[in-house]
């Protein structure tokens, strides 16, 4: 007993792990994430590999029958990006492989208003309201309010595009699908042609180098709004159509700056609809099956304890962190930060609030941040599971970071670095302040992204590694994808050694054996 096994599968810039538990009640395992975001790989990628990934753990235990075992205790969808649900679509729908529940991410319903003082509710969330009996019109209401984002954003862009010298407009998608909506609205092709349609030609406005950055790396996607004073001369002029804003916009650089921003807010609004689309799909596929769904959420500054219950086959609310056996934390998210996005930025009230108030455009997209944050502990081990979590949850009113979220990241043994080692917010400095670099051991850090990706790692993740490397820990990265030599010449000689066959890509494995880990897979050479 006391064995652990954590498959890591190579999906590009994706997700998917698979954690197994051998308890004395057998085996638990959680999926965390099935997605993929590249081309060529089929929706069931990740489904392929789980039975490979079933036997290799069991056939360590003779107590579990040949092809038994077939279950999934809890399903994990970290947050709601497609690159990181759609794979679970084809997991669930196994009706050869039982699922106990599964957690996706609280994410707010922001088609509609927030609601007062009062806890959130279930119909307060975009899942329960993609569950519900009326789900298909909660989800045209929802797209439809995204729509109109993008349609004010895309025409303010345009008026800015008469004017502005740097990046005349080119080659532009089929206006038709920019400017109606699907005939039928729960045509989710249809939805999906115009989103994608309004994020290609949102790109067009951002230009090359930050049409190409991504969720995970590349430049900085948070733009400031324009100052007060200039906003105040346009106030008028958004209202007065594109001949005003044009006069407005005498200073072609200036509208040069409002383009991009619009930009940025229109396709993180089409991105955000796509989003809801793949999780529409995860929340069906566990529906017609009756499988339980939460979204769990923690109070501000306040980890929140699960315990495995052998009876209920569930992670079940405790009172504290299991001295033995299997236990969960959840770090994350809580539901501060869900209002807090929610009221911060409301669908229908983005380019509003962009002629108004300075707003961080870093803001828009939530999903990441509301990422959620899971740790397991088990036999004196600890696995971190992060999803994109960028940690602002960890960040306290008075400054600093909430000391009991702190305390909670000691020690561990196994952590999935947040946004494929990309730009992360409070992640880094959050593990650093927990004091993670004076944690003696081995600690094993996993990463996925594209092969010889030009973004990742950043800059930041080498200069954590080296924060790490500088204290008595002895830290190994390991890899489901080739890394691009200039990314990693900084920490080559951190990166785990090839177990197997050397590849360009490969599926990572690694195993706890009483308290001693190591990794029996590995296919990326440094």
């Amino acid at each position: 007993m006391g064995r652990i096994q954590v498959d890591m599968f190579e999906v590009q810039l994706g997700a998917g792990l698979l954690l197994q538990f051998d308890t004395p009640d057998g085996p638990v395992r959680v999926l965390a994430d099935a997605g993929v975001k590249a081309g060529g790989y089929p929706p069931d990628h990740v489904h392929r590999k789980l039975p490979g990934a079933f036997d290799a753990f069991d056939a360590f235990d003779a107590s579990v029958a040949d092809g038994a075992g077939r279950r999934l205790d809890l399903v994990i969808g970290t947050h709601y990006d497609e690159d990181h649900l759609i794979g679970l679509v084809p997991v669930i729908a196994d009706e050869s492989l039982a699922i106990g529940e599964a957690w996706l991410p609280p994410v707010a319903d922001d088609s509609r208003p927030p609601p007062p003082d009062r806890p959130l509710g279930g119909d307060d969330l975009l899942v329960t309201a993609l569950a519900g009996p009326d789900r298909a019109a909660r989800l045209t209401a929802h797209l439809r309010a995204k729509h109109e984002v993008c349609q004010l954003a895309a025409q303010v862009e345009r008026a800015a595009d008469a004017v502005r010298p740097d990046r005349p407009r080119s080659v532009r998608p089929d206006q038709r699908l920019l400017a109606g909506t699907p005939r039928s609205g729960g045509d989710v092709t249809a939805w999906r042609r115009v989103f994608e349609a309004h994020a290609e030609d949102a790109a067009v406005t951002l230009g090359p180098l930050l049409a190409d950055a991504s969720h995970a790396g590349g430049p900085d996607e948070a733009h400031d709004l324009p100052g007060p004073a200039a906003r105040r001369s346009r106030t008028t002029a958004w209202a007065g159509g594109s001949d005003a804003l044009a006069r407005a916009w005498a200073d072609p650089s200036r509208a040069s700056a409002d383009a991009t921003d619009l930009a940025t807010i229109r396709r993180a609004a089409a991105r955000d609809a796509i989003n809801a689309l793949a999780l529409a799909e995860v929340v069906a596929a566990l529906a017609d099956r009756g499988i339980a769904i939460r979204c769990p959420t923690i109070p501000d500054g306040m980890p929140q304890q699960y315990r495995w219950r052998p009876g209920e086959r569930r992670f079940a609310p405790s009172g504290g962190r299991a001295s033995h056996g299997l236990s969960l934390t959840l770090l994350g998210p809580s539901e501060g930060l869900v209002r807090r996005h929610w009221t911060r930025l409301p669908v229908g009230d983005y380019v509003t609030r962009a002629r108004e108030a300075a707003i961080p455009i870093q803001w828009i997209t939530p999903s990441n941040q509301l990422s959620l944050v899971t740790r397991f502990d088990f036999a004196g081990q600890a696995v971190l599971v992060v999803g994109d979590s960028g940690f602002v949850d960890f960040t306290a009113p008075e400054g600093g970071y909430h000391p009991r979220l702190l305390a909670a990241l000691l020690p561990l043994q196994v952590v999935q670095v947040a946004h494929h080692a990309g730009n992360n917010a409070h992640f880094y400095r959050a593990l650093l302040a927990a004091g993670w670099a004076e944690q003696p051991g081995q600690p094993l850090l996993l990463v996925s992204h594209a092969t010889r990706d030009r973004h990742r790692p950043s800059p930041a993740f080498g200069q954590f590694l080296a924060a790490l490397r500088d204290g008595p820990a002895d830290p190994r990265v390991v890899f489901t994808s080739k890394p691009s030599v200039a990314r990693v010449r900084s920490f080559r000689d951190a990166i785990h050694p090839v177990v197997g066959t050397s590849h360009l890509v490969g599926d990572a494995r690694l195993v706890c054996d009483d308290g001693t880990w190591t990794v029996a897979r590995h296919a990326i050479r440094g």
